[in-house]
């Protein structure tokens, strides 16, 4: 249980250490990490300001560390195969690295865990070989790891461990002992480098609701249970972790030495924000048994935060940049507004029936004057006869109700004629004329469908419809993310009360206005509304969640969706550690844009047959994210 994995390359009187997280996502970000890491030496232009602004050349990494979450949105062979070793085998075949290649290691993330660690075993635990070893890629990196967690002894009193939260952010009890032994073999004053698939410092659902002392983490517990010395202070000094898709260091505060903790998530995955939900201070758990816990500031992140917030804003473009996604609240608007219009009997309309047997009928007599006329039965024998529907000239509106006409009916001192129980006079038949007289009525048809439901008139369409918005208002309510429960009640009830709203409004309006102006071949009525229904949900609905998601953003909330709706590929990341004698330094690596790649082949005499991506540009460089931070041997 205590052994520790081998590996020549961790006794390197200077040794280089990469650490790459949350990769396996889009092909593009995760090549151009991949591109950048792989490099034998890499040119990274310092911060404006720092280091006289000229770029410094960096080695690549002796070894290399995934953090978590090698694969999106689901561990498979398939999806491991196309989204995480592709982009590392082509970007190793055009590396032309002269010297040796990387060992690679690997904690996994709860999306490796999808498919109970299977992939992942494969591809880190069985010495096959990274990313491949076959003829078209002879080219490979070792796999010294037997485990899904490991502790390596490094040079100058620095060691690396990496564990395995599994999904529940715990860790199973075989896993604790063998970092107890683990951590008597480590000698007094030696220095911890821990690398986590989660950052247990930070709790989103705290920092929403600004509150912290929460419960401690397995993780917790054991950085500051475990790995202590003898005074009971912790013996890790930089804590590493993904999972959020951003850079953000905070580091301990009043300290002359401080430790430092870093979510470095930015190896390929969709961008996390960075202006929001994450406070300015965080304090550490307390533990019992446990060192004291300490106060850390935030240093730097990456993107910075205005940046961060001006992205937000494509929220507003939820619907171009998620298309699909309009599948989705199509048919819920759908659904609403077949019941609502059901309810009130104005979905199915037998509109082959004489206008003498309808309760209520409508047409427009020809004439400069053109008007509409609501006639009821009971008004048949004053004035002028009912028309049978062949009479009707072809130019004349007709509409025929089963039940109860949509339209309210005027009081008595309003007749304009015996003639029309309901009369309603038009100037012209614009658009803009048709809304402004029929606006006092439209609050009468959205009331009268409303209390046709409620009054349960027909109680089998009625329950069902009780049953669907509370359907509904419960899948709102469970999307909301709000740390109290009573204001995610309330939240999501609003979120899904405006859907509904915006379903009766759009869809009902729109459907109705066409059943009264429109004459529709029987068999194409109700799928010409279907379609119309679907259409104007897939719009509406997808632009009112893109709002809702950019409104969540500004309190804190839905910080994952709604910057995983914005598919951002730029503002990769990933950290460079250098140990020497004199310590420990940290390059913070950020892309702020993809560059573009052109496909290159190679030589039919070369070893590494096949074809890769270069950058087009010659002279494109990743930039340093700060000023290197440095932690010196005491």
């Amino acid at each position: 249980e205590g052994s520790l994995p081998s590996t020549p390359l961790a006794s390197r009187e200077t040794l280089t250490i990469d650490y790459v997280a949350d990769v396996g996502d889009g092909f593009d970000s995760t090549y151009a990490v991949a591109w950048a890491v792989l490099q034998e030496t890499l040119n990274v232009s310092f911060p404006a300001g720092g280091e006289d602004g000229r770029p410094e050349s960096l080695r690549a990494g002796d070894i290399l560390v995934f953090g978590g979450d090698q694969v999106y949105p689901a561990a498979s062979r398939r999806e491991y195969e196309r989204r995480f070793l592709a982009p590392y085998e082509m970007a190793l075949r055009g590396a032309a690295r002269s010297g040796s290649t990387p060992d690679v290691y690997a904690v996994p993330g709860n999306h490796d865990w999808y498919d109970s660690l299977t992939s992942f075993s494969r591809i880190f635990l069985a010495d096959a070989g990274f990313p491949r070893a076959d003829e078209r890629s002879p080219t490979e990196c070792d796999t010294p790891q037997r485990r899904s967690y490991f502790a390596m002894r490094l040079r100058h009193g620095w060691w690396l461990l990496g564990t395995d939260v599994q999904l529940g952010s715990d860790i199973d009890g075989h896993q604790l002992r063998y970092f107890e032994e683990v951590n008597e073999q480590i000698p007094a004053g030696d220095r911890v480098i821990l690398c986590t698939a989660e950052p247990y410092w930070l709790d989103p659902k705290a920092a929403q609701s600004r509150e912290h002392g929460t419960a401690p983490t397995a993780l917790d517990r054991l950085a500051r249970t475990i790995l202590i010395d003898d005074v009971g202070e912790t013996k890790v000094w930089v804590s590493i972790a993904g999972d959020i898709h951003h850079y953000m260091r905070y580091e301990e505060s009043d300290s002359e030495n401080p430790r430092q903790k870093i979510t470095a998530g930015g190896g390929g995955a969709f961008l996390h924000p960075t202006h929001t939900p994450w406070g300015r201070h965080i304090t550490e758990r307390r533990v019992e048994g446990g060192s004291p816990p300490k106060e850390f500031r935030r240093a730097a992140r990456f993107p910075p935060a205005c940046v961060s917030a001006r992205l937000a804003w494509l929220n507003w473009l939820f619907l171009l940049k998620n298309p699909s996604f309009g599948v989705v609240t199509g048919v819920l608007y759908t659904v609403i507004a077949i019941v609502f219009l059901q309810a009130y009997s104005v979905w199915d309309q037998k509109s082959d029936l004489a206008v003498a047997n309808a309760t209520s009928t409508m047409y427009a007599p020809t004439g400069p004057e053109r008007k509409l006329l609501f006639l009821s039965p009971g008004d048949a024998d004053v004035g002028d006869p009912l028309l049978r529907r062949d009479d009707l000239p072809p130019q004349i509106v007709f509409r025929q109700q089963r039940e109860a006409p949509l339209l309210s009916r005027p009081k008595p001192n309003e007749r304009v004629r015996p003639l029309a129980a309901d009369m309603l006079m038009f100037e012209d038949s614009s658009p803009t004329t048709i809304a402004k007289e029929l606006t006092p009525t439209v609050w009468t048809t959205l009331t009268g469908v409303l209390t046709q439901i409620l009054a349960m008139t027909n109680p089998i369409d009625s329950l069902f419809s009780m049953v669907l918005f509370l359907v509904i208002l419960i899948g709102f309510i469970l999307f909301s993310d709000l740390p109290n429960v009573i204001w995610r009640i309330v939240l999501g009830g609003v979120h899904a009360l405006v859907h509904i709203a915006l379903a009766f409004l759009f869809v009902v309006l729109v459907v109705y206005w066409l059943r009264t102006w429109l004459t529709l071949p029987k068999w194409a009525a109700n799928p010409t509304m279907i379609a119309i229904s679907f259409s104007i949900g897939w719009v509406v609905g997808s632009l009112t969640v893109g709002a809702y998601l950019w409104v969540s953003l500004l309190f804190g909330n839905h910080w994952n969706a709604g910057f995983s709706s914005l598919r951002v590929e730029n503002w990769k990341c990933f950290l460079r550690l250098r140990i020497t004698e004199d310590g420990l330094t940290i390059y913070p690596i950020g892309i702020r844009k993809l560059p573009e790649f052109r496909a290159v082949e190679s030589e039919p005499s070369s070893p590494d047959k096949g074809s890769w991506l270069e950058p087009l540009d010659p002279q494109w460089t990743p930039c340093l994210i700060e000023q290197p931070i440095r932690i010196p041997l005491d």
